[in-house]
């Protein structure tokens, strides 16, 4: 990730539902996405990548006008953005909603002020993401196609609550840099699980930033982990009480055993984790090749019945973990617990490639 990245940032004005105004600036200190949810208000948040290229690539195009940023320089106008999937939109309205305690009705339904505001916030970051995204591919040196990474924040709203039951989202920030790398496949990762009761989080039905925050103290341990066996970790994996897996600290799990794949999404019980854009997807996914998913936590403790591992997240894809490493009675050095089958990965027609490539085909469709 380089050392610099882009912010963007678009105030809406809410007595007008007038479209907002857009600043871009450069900053040094907010390289990483952790870092600049750190550094702002607590709100809710989405992640994403958008595929940029340079317009000169493609074939010219009479209607080619898509952006309407407002953008001058020459280098921004060349460049093409991906659209930006609704999913994340969606996600935003409906983290917002519940940080703020409102009341949130079907969009197709919801004439009211509190609804239109959302529209306004929802073109706001559109167009806010749009400039960042170009900020960060101008100042790109290939002229190939390129990812971006986009984290975008509606900071908690400060102003009082609406006639429609909840406060309007005012300010909408938009922090863009290059993307990681997609998780290769097969690939060769690790991953760790934390000690028990280190999960679930307190608030799992919503993206909110101050995760950002929580979740130090097990990056910590996860690092000092990774140093006594010399890895790295794709992610570290909260556990319950009892060594049910819930969820990694960026990307959600999916346990395959036999036919079935274990994801902890039940939204009735202590065992709900965050349910992402990624989630969503591979959840698809499962139906669509036929794959039976049970909504409960799989037990550490029948780990020898696991016949492979995946993470899933909306910036790097789905990450094949190979190895599975464990916290235990307080030592700092992880103990190895799992490790996959051979072949596991490598087949096209195994029960993981199989959900991997529904999960990819389901990505690449317009949302």
């Amino acid at each position: 990730m380089p050392a610099s990245a882009v912010v963007a940032t678009a105030l809406c004005e809410s007595a007008s539902i007038s479209l907002p105004i857009h600043t871009c600036r450069a900053s040094s200190d907010l390289a990483l996405p952790s870092q600049f949810l750190r550094s702002n208000a607590r709100g809710a948040y989405t992640a994403l990548v958008v595929g940029v290229r340079k317009r000169r690539l493609m074939p010219a195009s009479n209607d080619d006008d898509d952006d309407d940023d407002d953008d001058d320089d020459d280098d921004k106008k060349d460049i093409q953005c991906d659209d930006v999937p609704l999913r994340h939109m969606q996600r935003l309205r409906r983290g917002h909603a519940a940080l703020s305690r409102q009341p949130l009705r079907d969009a197709g339904d919801d004439d009211s002020l509190l609804a239109k505001h959302y529209a306004v916030a929802t073109e706001a970051t559109l167009r806010a993401t749009r400039r960042a995204v170009k900020e960060v591919a101008s100042s790109a040196q290939k002229n190939d196609v390129a990812r971006v990474m986009v984290t975008v924040l509606w900071p908690m709203p400060t102003q009082p609550e609406t006639e429609g039951g909840g406060a309007l989202p005012t300010e909408v920030i938009c922090h863009a840099c290059s993307a990681p790398p997609e998780a290769p496949w097969p690939g060769t990762a690790t991953a760790l699980c934390l000690p028990p009761s280190s999960g679930p989080r307190s608030a799992p039905l919503v993206k909110d930033s101050a995760w950002a925050h929580i979740r130090v103290p097990w990056e910590h341990a996860r690092d000092v982990a990774a140093t006594h066996i010399g890895t790295t970790f794709a992610d570290a994996l909260l556990l319950q009480e009892h060594g049910g897996v819930l969820e990694g600290l960026v990307s959600n799990a999916w346990i395959l055993c036999d036919d079935m794949c274990w994801h902890a999404a039940d939204v009735s019980s202590d065992a709900c984790v965050l349910q992402g854009t990624a989630a969503a997807l591979l959840s698809e996914a499962a139906k669509k090749v036929g794959m039976d998913v049970v909504s409960t936590p799989a037990a550490l403790r029948d780990a020898s019945k696991w016949r492979a591992i995946l993470l899933a997240n909306a910036v790097r894809g789905i990450t094949a973990i190979h190895t599975i490493y464990a916290l235990v009675d307080g030592d700092e050095k992880p103990a190895l617990v799992w490790r996959a089958p051979s072949g596991t990965y490598d087949d096209v027609t195994s029960p993981a490639s199989l959900l991997r490539s529904a999960w990819v085909e389901l990505s690449l469709q317009p949302s």
